[in-house]
């Protein structure tokens, strides 16, 4: 039952960044590495459309990643819907540092993983991490309602 669960949720987020419309659409550059319960390894090469004017990656990208990414690992543990597996709550809050620099043409491995998951909020930490040099480049925490949960 719970492989099926990830393997619906796996589908379901590489259909979702391969052909979704709008800013989502710039993680079709990425590919998940793997999904488990609460936790969700990404990896992508920063690429020009997801970068600053000084050819890093921009920091509203980032958010991005760290809002879809936390969202996918707190579907792993929520019961889904079967009309909505991707549907992770709603944000309440989120919280990004910003240490390091992704610059264009690197690669960054994202790891999202559920803190907490309570009756009404989910609480996921995520890190972008250089692949090559394994240095931190943003942390984000992201608070997530996640209604009458009965995981």
């Amino acid at each position: 039952m719970a492989s099926k669960k990830f393997g619906q949720i796996a589908k379901m987020f590489e259909k979702y960044v391969k052909h979704v419309k709008g800013i989502e659409g710039l993680l079709s550059t990425g590919k998940l590495v793997s999904l488990e319960e609460g936790k969700v390894v990404y990896e992508m090469e920063v690429m020009p459309e997801q970068c600053n004017a000084g050819k890093t990656m921009h920091g509203a990208f980032a958010a991005l990643l760290v809002d879809n990414l936390t969202g996918a690992a707190i579907c792993t543990k929520l019961t889904t819907n079967e009309e909505l597996p991707m549907f992770s709550g709603v944000s309440v809050a989120m919280n990004l540092k910003y240490l390091r620099a992704s610059k264009l043409g690197e690669t960054v491995t994202v790891t999202a993983e559920v803190l907490k998951i309570g009756r009404n909020l989910a609480v996921a930490q995520c890190d972008i991490v250089g692949k090559d040099d394994g240095k931190l480049r943003v942390t984000g925490q992201h608070t997530k309602f996640v209604g009458q949960n009965n995981s």
